[in-house]
């Protein structure tokens, strides 16, 4: 805009946004009327009702100097019975401070007002060329009558350009832009470089891993996936342990297969409990020497394990279900233990079981697993070593079955009666000690039958006797089902035949596996003439030549 055109231009203040705004409480003193004016005196000056001649000359005079005592003893006098002065010099001078600087507040107040408000329409009316609508709203009338909307505006200076420096220009943008070209293509080139080369690195791993994988695990095992708490990753796990099989100990058996920067795979156990103290079941016979209180180990199960020696992630999963497996079967002898006291069971300690038979005992401990020195067939085999090695491997089977059972228990369906609803059949079986403690009672039963027998048909001319054991199961049982043998109570019988007609039927039944009942048929001639039952050995003996002494002539 040229200088001779803002010339033109008139900027007046509105006396109106001055005068707007008065204190309507600031009175011209002047126009006052006289019931207004009375009351700021005496509000300024105080009360008359003690003024004095010599106070009115004082104040007039402008002469602070005291009265004399005449005068004062009058004022005192004139003080003492009527109200006292509540105005003086100072509170006078106060209030015409008060009323000055009330009169300047309000001045710069208008001052104020009149800069916003020139401010504010010098903003409106830049606003009012780009929107013309907004800055309109916001512009004050007087503005609006002397001064068009959008006549304040910017306008852009064109640089003149030569057509040399257009080129150089163009030529510099050229050269800038193939700079930046260049530059991405190297940095693309270099990132997609080291992209295909840790591809190719994670490949490489990926290929070593499933490798690893298919070599040392068969259609058989469980594996899936899970998430690393400590750096978030997805790894995989494997299922070493036997819940699938139907077990229900603490322990499930999970371990992360965690890939390390060489090339091999982390065995890591979820469960702080499957990577501790490693343990086995072993088992000891000792027996009595002849002329000798003391026992001694005649027979020792294997401590070994049957491991490769190796490293492999394989070997490695073997001996962690192997010890979760063995962790499992001694709880669950402990537990077993506490119920066959009255057997000559007694856990010793938490890691030591004792079965006590008549002229040996029997320890089941759980011994801690030493690699660096396993049993390896080096110590001197003992007559027993085989029975005791038959001991624990029937420890295991049992637990085996049980996993079995508890399988099958889980499929069969039991229907709850007055309700359409059904449910699984949860029933553990725990059967896994009591079993061997009855067929030791069972062996110990039928030998001091045996020598009973033998001894009361020693004497006698042309008798004889005959045994046979477990009759309560067929070979076709047996063949579908071998555990059964071990796992149901065990019935034997003795068939004794006494010159001429006397014959007389054993029948050792050991009814819930640890406790036994002898039932006694005897037969004159064909005919049965006594049928008893017996829990004690004496009363057999006691019977049975009875029996003899009476029907044996």
């Amino acid at each position: 805009m040229a200088t001779e055109q803002l010339a033109d231009i008139l900027l007046t203040i509105d006396p109106k946004l001055v005068d707007e705004h008065v204190d309507a409480f600031l009175l011209d003193e002047d126009k006052l009327t006289l019931p207004q004016l009375l009351p700021r005196i005496i509000h300024e000056r105080g009360q008359f009702t003690n003024i004095t001649e010599s106070s009115l000359e004082q104040e007039l005079r402008g002469d602070s100097s005291l009265p004399d005592e005449d005068t004062n003893m009058e004022e005192t006098d004139l003080n003492s019975e009527s109200y006292p002065n509540t105005s003086t010099q100072t509170s006078t001078t106060t209030n015409e401070e008060f009323y000055k600087k009330k009169n300047e507040v309000l001045k710069h107040i208008s001052i104020a007002l009149n800069e916003s408000s020139l401010a504010l329409d010098f903003v409106s009316l830049l606003i009012s060329c780009v929107r013309p609508a907004a800055g309109t709203i916001s512009m004050s009338s007087h503005l609006k009558k002397f001064v068009p909307p959008g006549s304040l505006n910017a306008d852009k200076v064109s640089v003149q350009i030569t057509p040399e420096q257009r080129e150089d220009m163009y030529k510099e943008q050229k050269n800038v832009g193939q700079g930046w070209k260049l530059s991405s293509l190297e940095s693309s080139s270099t990132n997609l470089r080291s992209a295909s080369a840790r591809l190719c690195e994670e490949v490489q791993r990926e290929r070593v891993f499933w490798d690893t994988i298919k070599k040392n695990f068969n259609e058989k095992e469980i594996l899936y996936k899970t998430r690393d708490k400590t750096s978030g990753k997805r790894l995989f796990a494997v299922k070493y342990g036997y819940e699938d099989s139907g077990s229900t100990y603490r322990i499930t058996g999970n371990a992360m297969l965690k890939p390390l920067q060489d090339d091999r795979i982390e065995f890591v156990p979820l469960s702080s409990r499957g990577g501790g103290v490693k343990r086995i079941v072993r088992v000891r016979i000792l027996r009595k020497e002849e002329n000798d209180d003391d026992y001694s180990i005649v027979g020792e199960s294997r401590t070994d394990g049957g491991f490769a020696n190796d490293d492999s992630i394989k070997t490695r999963i073997e001996k962690a279900r192997f010890f979760i497996f063995e962790e499992e079967l001694f709880s669950q002898l402990i537990d077993e233990a506490t119920g066959l006291i009255a057997y000559n069971v007694k856990a010793e300690s938490e890691s030591k079981i004792s079965i006590g038979l008549q002229d040996e005992t029997i320890e089941i401990e759980h011994v801690e697993y030493e690699e660096d020195n396993v049993d390896n067939g080096d110590r001197a085999p003992k007559p027993e070593d085989d029975r005791a090695e038959m001991c624990v491997t029937f420890l295991r089977l049992m637990l085996t079955v049980k996993h079995k059972k508890n399988l099958e228990s889980k499929k069969q369906l039991t229907v709850i009666k007055a309700s359409s609803s059904s449910r699984n059949l949860m029933k553990p079986y725990s059967l896994i000690l009591r079993p061997l403690v009855g067929h030791f009672i069972h062996e110990h039963m039928i030998q001091l039958l045996y020598s009973m027998v033998k001894n009361l048909l020693h004497n006698l001319d042309g008798a004889q006797f005959k045994l046979r054991r477990y009759i309560n199961l067929n070979k076709e049982e047996l063949k579908k089902d071998p555990m059964k043998r071990i796992s149901e109570p065990a019935v034997s019988k003795f068939t004794l035949k006494v010159p001429q007609k006397l014959k007389i039927v054993l029948e050792l039944n050991s009814f819930d596996l640890v406790n036994f009942r002898v039932n006694t048929t005897t037969f004159v001639s064909g005919k049965k003439v006594l049928e008893s039952t017996f829990e004690d050995i004496r009363q057999i003996e006691e019977c049975l030549e009875w029996l003899i002494a009476d029907y044996s002539g």
